[in-house]
């Protein structure tokens, strides 16, 4: 699970029009996912 959630991280914060991204590493206090078209997407995103 903790490798999971550190490549979800990863993953949220290569959004850089989120506001949780700060140099490409997302800082939100949770991160959660949910499926996708592609796969998984990250729910936490916010648009900055």
């Amino acid at each position: 699970m903790r490798a999971e959630r550190a490549q979800t991280a990863q993953l949220a914060g290569q959004r850089s029009d989120c506001r949780h991204n700060e140099s490409l590493e997302c800082r939100a206090p949770f991160v959660s996912v949910g499926s996708a078209s592609k796969g998984a997407d990250c729910l936490s995103y916010a648009a900055a």
